[in-house]
Parts: structure tokens; sequence; C-alpha cells
């Protein structure tokens, strides 16, 4: 037994050594970042706060990813500063009052999270000034996204005396596009994360298998995805997608309010969050156990769009050469299905999937599901260009909110989360098939 405990502390040391080495790494590249700017600079970091779902009531707490990505904390009242100025970070917080205790119970210690992020503390009052000095005469980099104890503190700097703030000016900017460039890059351990939040993502799949068959409805498939994430310490990253028939044709569909029919297709989009990583798949299921001739054509005309995409991911290529690849297997098997005429060729130029094929080819993947990018609008624009370290997800799809011929209103996409490698790429979920053959096969 002492052997074996002796095991697990050389274990844990080894894990808590390799969080310190991580986010002194991480903490680093800020700091170079930082002073890459004329001016001196401090980013200012601070945690969620709570959201209100009724009155008194909150919403399970998520910690603010920027503030876990630095210091590894899920604690709920603190602030981080990174400053040109200063040696060591400056970690701000308060011990959590015996009352708060009480009814929440105790946090993560201050000086823990500290230590592990190599900071100074400071908590008491006397030491304001401390702040103070650290943002006066700087530019002060901060998220201006939701009220925080971060925009108390620039609001202090803005109350200070006129005399004092023509002595120390201080300017104010958005912390986002500094975040984004570093965090889109993920290390090893990130990888790890996701890898493990996919995998556990391609366990719900494997336990609703038995549940898609007629009558069940999208509610009951989706809570048994919830429960399957929560009983493995796991939480959704977003709200399940879980859409039967025409509801699929709703891309973001959130009613979970149809039964599930015989001849409908079953669209899952889903994704496990573990220790703050996401994961994000798409696999679509026909009801009946097998896909009919049209069905059949309309999956396999996605499969082969992912798949090309998918081929085409690599450094230096763009998100618009990765979306291409999808659109053109697209359009083929649109035209081959009589859906639309003309020469695929010139289809592209006139971009006549987007009446199908509405939305982008993915999105940056990690902290947040719909992770952080340097893009002006969102984390596919088409000039991204890609590099080792991203994660991204890649998932085409056809939509039908009306019939068209003998195609009856449903929706097929097909999403995977894939890793830009230097030399191409890793499909990082691949542990859930997506052939047609195989997920037949499966609802045998």
């Amino acid at each position: 037994m002492a052997t074996l405990l002796r095991g697990v502390l050389v274990i844990f040391n080894a894990m808590t050594q390799n969080l310190h080495t991580q986010l002194a790494k991480r903490i680093k590249r800020v700091k170079r970042a930082l002073h890459a700017s004329e001016q001196s600079a401090a980013l200012l970091l601070t945690t969620a706060p709570p959201q209100i779902r009724s009155l008194d009531s909150h919403y399970e707490y998520r910690p603010d990813s920027n503030f876990f990505y630095l210091t590894g904390s899920r604690i709920r009242n603190a602030a981080l500063i990174i400053s040109t100025e200063h040696e060591q970070p400056l970690l701000i917080g308060a011990k959590r009052p015996k009352a708060q205790v009480v009814w929440e119970g105790s946090e993560e210690s201050l000086h823990q999270i500290a230590a592990r992020c190599g900071a100074t503390l400071i908590q008491s009052s006397e030491e304001r000034s401390k702040i103070l000095e650290a943002l006066r005469g700087v530019r002060v980099l901060y998220h201006q996204g939701y009220p925080s104890r971060g925009l108390q503190i620039v609001k202090t700097l803005l109350e200070l005396p006129a005399a004092q703030r023509r002595i120390y000016p201080t300017t104010f900017s958005h912390s986002d596009n500094l975040l984004a460039a570093l965090r889109l890059l993920k290390d090893p351990q990130e990888i790890t994360a996701i890898k493990e939040a996919a995998a556990l993502t391609c366990d719900a799949y494997y336990k609703i298998l038995p549940m898609i068959r007629p009558g069940v409805t999208e509610k009951e498939i989706a809570a048994s995805i919830q429960h399957c994430f929560r009983a493995q310490g796991a939480l959704p990253a977003f709200p399940p997608i879980v859409a039967s028939g025409m509801a699929a044709a709703t891309l973001h569909y959130d009613k979970l309010e149809r039964n599930l029919r015989e001849d409908d297709l079953l669209l899952v989009d889903i994704g496990a969050e573990l220790n703050l990583y996401a994961a994000d798949m798409t696999r679509v299921f026909p009801v009946s156990g097998v896909f009919d001739d049209l069905q059949a054509k309309l999956y396999e005309t996605v499969l082969r769009a992912q798949k090309a995409a998918i081929k085409a991911v690599r450094p230096g290529a763009t998100i618009a050469k990765v979306y291409q690849q999808a659109a053109l297997m697209i359009l083929e098997g649109l035209v081959s299905l009589k859906i639309l005429n003309g020469k695929v060729a010139r289809l592209m130029e006139r971009h006549a999937e987007r009446s199908y094929f509405p939305h982008s080819i993915g999105h940056q993947l990690g902290l947040d599901v719909h992770d952080v990018s340097i893009q002006p609008h969102n984390a596919t624009a088409v000039s991204t260009v890609l590099k080792p370290g991203m994660v991204i997800t890649i998932e085409p799809g056809i939509y039908f909110p009306k019939r068209i011929k003998k195609i009856k209103p449903c929706g097929i996409r097909i999403e995977d989360d894939v890793l830009v490698t230097p030399k191409g790429h890793q499909v990082l979920s691949s542990g859930f098939p997506k052939e047609l053959a195989e997920l037949e096969g499966l609802l045998r």
C-alpha cells in the first residue's frame, strides 16, 4: 500500500509540475507579445461573472476561458495582471467570506493559484496602490464583453484625480486579438484534452444507438447524451442538437419536440466539454436502420465533401481552399441528383451551393467550442491560413427545409475535429464511424 501511495504521489507531483511549466510558457508568450508594442502595456484578466437564470438563481458556473488558460484555475472572483513593467504577474483576490462558504463551499486557495502561475498575490485593501501602480501610464488590454472585476479596476483608473491622470496617462484597448493569437495554436496538453473530450463524445454516440428507432423522442436522446457526459465528469460544450426529419434543416435546432419516424434521418450534433476543453461532432443516422436509395446518395455526397475538405487541411492552406473542396463535391452531387442543372465550374463561380450548404466549413475549437480567432468577423474567415497546432472542425452539410422533387425535408451534416500537423492533419474524433455501411451495421 505504501508503495502504491508513493507511486500516486509521484504521478500527482509530475502533473502539477507539468501544469506549472505549461502556464509559465503561456505567460512568457503573453509578455513577449506585450513587449512587441511600442508602449508599455499590461494585460488585465478577470474571472467570469455568474450568469443569472432567474431572480437570485444562477446557471452552472463556467470559468472565463482566458483566465483559465493562464492560471489553470476555476476560482470565481479574482483578477490577473501581466505587465511589461513587472517581472511577475499580479494575482488579485480576496478570501471567500465564511457566510459564502456555508452556502457555496470553499474554493481553491489563492496562494495555490499564485504559486502555480508564478504570481505575486495581492489580497489586502492596503495593497490597492500596487494594482494602480501596475496599470498607471500603460496601455491596458482588457476584455470588454461582460461586467467584471476588470471593468471595476478600469473605472477606478478613470476616476483618478485629473492631475494623476495627466502624470500617468493610461489608454485602454481590447485584449481579444492578443490572446486569440496565442490560443489559436494548441500545445500538446491542449491537444490531449480535446482528444479526451472527443473520445467521450464518441461514447455518447454509442450509448444512444439502441434509442434510434421510431417513437423515441428527441428529448429522450438529448437527455441520454447529457447523462453520458455528466456521469463521466464532463458537461455539454453546447446544448445538444438532436434533430429528426425536417427539424434537421434548422442549423441550430433546439426545440427537441419531435418523435422519431420510420422514414426520418436523425442528425445529432454534440460535444463534450471535459476539463473545459470542447469537442464538436455531428453524425446522421437512418431511423429505420437503413438509408433508402435517395438518402444514401445524399449522405455519400456530404461524406465525399467532408473527406475532400479534410484532405485539404495542411499548413499554408486557407480556409477558403478547404471550403472550396467541399463545395465542389456538394455541387457535383446535387448536379448528379438533378437538383441543380448546369456545369459544375459555372455553378462554383455563382456559389450555387449556398442554397443547400449555407454555412462555413467549420470553426476553431479549444477552450470555447467556437474558439478564438484573430479574424475580424468569425473563426473561419476565408483568409485564415492554417498553421500547425490549430484545431478546426470540418462540417459540410446539405439541407432541404421543404420538399424538392422526391427529397423530403431533411438535413445532413458530418463533422469531425481536425488538428493541423506539421505535415498535414490528424482527425481527433475518429472514434465513431461515419461510413454508411458501418452506421447501418451499428443500427442492426
